[in-house]
C-alpha cells in the first residue's frame, strides 16, 4: 500500500508564510524548458483515454519553469516565491498535458476538462520539498484539502474547488465542479486537475487518471519508455516558455486531439 500524507488546512497555512517568506525576493536564473530531464516526460504525460473514452487531447507540451508556476499563480510576489522554491529544490523540467470530453449536445462545448503537470526534480528530496510547495501554494490559493484517501503514488494530497472557466464553443465562462490531485512518485510530481461542467467529480475520478501516470512512470523508470523525446534535436531553448513536443501515434492508436 502507497504512503499517503495528508496537509491539513491548518498545516499548511502555518508552514505557508515561513516557506514562501525563506526565498529572496528575485528569483535565480531560471532552468529552461526542459532543462535536464532523464525519462520521457512525453510518454508518460496524461493522455486522453487516461480519463475515458470520448475525451480529446488539446494541449501536450514541454513548458519553462515560469510557465508552469504561472499555473498556480499568474503573477507577483507569490509567483516569485513559488518559482524560487523550486529552483532550490532542484527543479529540472515540467510537462503540461490537457484533454477534454465535448457535451452530447454540442462538440463545441466541454463537459468535462482534465489536465496534469509532470514535474521532474534532480532527487527524492527535491521532489518531497517541490511537492509541499504546490499543496502550499494551491491551499493558499483556496482549494480546500479533501478528507478523502486517494493512493496514489509514495505521497498524495487531494484538494476541491469550484470557480468559472472557459467551455469553449464561443460561449462565456461557466461554473465547474473541480478536483487536484498533487501526488509525488521519486523525484517526479505530478499535479492533476479536473473541471466538471455538468456533474460533480469523485476522487475516483481523478484516482484513475493520477494512476495511469503512475504506471507510466514505473514502466519508464525500468526502461520500458520509447525514449524518443530523449533523443530530439531541439533549437536553443533559451527565452522560450513552452515545447510542442507529444506523441500522436501510441501502441499504433492515432491520440484523438481537439479540432
Amino acid at each position: 500500500m502507497s504512503r499517503i500524507r495528508f496537509v491539513s488546512v491548518a498545516l499548511l497555512a502555518a508552514l505557508l508564510v515561513p516557506v514562501f517568506g525563506a526565498f529572496p525576493a528575485t528569483a535565480a536564473p531560471l532552468p529552461q524548458v526542459a532543462a535536464s530531464t532523464t525519462l520521457d516526460l512525453p510518454w508518460i504525460a496524461l493522455r486522453p483515454d487516461d480519463a475515458g473514452p470520448g475525451y480529446r487531447r488539446d494541449r501536450a507540451l514541454y513548458q519553462s519553469l515560469s510557465a508552469a508556476a504561472e499555473l498556480t499563480y499568474s503573477e507577483g510576489p507569490e509567483l516569485t516565491a513559488l518559482v524560487d522554491g523550486m529552483v532550490l529544490a532542484g527543479w529540472q523540467a515540467a510537462y503540461f498535458a490537457q484533454t477534454e470530453l465535448p457535451t452530447v449536445d454540442d462538440p463545441f462545448l466541454v463537459a468535462r476538462r482534465v489536465n496534469a503537470v509532470i514535474h521532474e526534480y534532480a532527487d527524492v528530496e527535491g521532489g518531497i520539498q517541490g511537492q509541499f510547495l504546490l499543496a502550499a501554494a494551491h491551499t493558499a490559493k483556496g482549494d480546500i484539502p479533501s478528507g478523502e484517501i486517494v493512493a496514489a503514488g509514495d505521497e498524495a494530497v487531494l484538494f476541491e474547488n469550484s470557480g468559472n472557466a472557459f467551455q469553449g464553443g464561443g460561449a462565456p465562462s461557466a461554473p465547474y465542479q473541480g478536483l487536484r490531485l498533487i501526488f509525488r512518485t521519486g523525484e517526479l510530481v505530478g499535479n492533476v486537475s479536473i473541471q466538471y461542467f455538468t456533474e460533480t467529480p469523485t476522487a475516483a475520478d481523478i484516482e484513475i487518471v493520477a494512476m495511469a501516470m503512475i504506471d507510466r512512470i514505473a514502466a519508464a523508470q525500468a526502461g520500458q519508455a520509447p525514449d524518443l523525446s530523449l533523443a530530439v534535436a531541439r533549437f536553443d531553448p533559451a527565452g522560450l516558455r513552452q515545447l510542442g513536443d507529444q506523441y500522436r501515434l501510441i501502441d499504433g492508436a492515432t491520440v484523438p486531439r481537439v479540432g
